[in-house]
């Protein structure tokens, strides 16, 4: 295994997270509001970026301890 591998497989969550966590923001604070005609405001934006990158780093924890458990399961 190589250094990046190793990087990459220590940061991969965080990246996963951060990634969901991006496209939530963009689905439900952009593309919603624009999709029902209801005004995009910068209140809006924020307290969507404060809950779904928080979370998203959340649920890329939760990706990281599972698949954690199912690696140790079959070795």
């Amino acid at each position: 295994m190589t250094t990046e591998t190793k990087k990459q497989n220590k940061y991969g969550w965080l990246i996963f997270g951060l990634i969901w966590g991006v496209l939530m923001v963009l689905f439900m604070g952009v593309f919603e509001p624009m999709y029902y005609d209801t005004p995009i405001t910068v209140d809006t934006l924020k307290h969507d970026i404060l809950l779904w990158l928080p979370l998203g780093i959340v649920i890329g924890f939760v990706q990281r301890i599972i698949t954690n458990r199912k690696n140790k399961n079959s070795k």
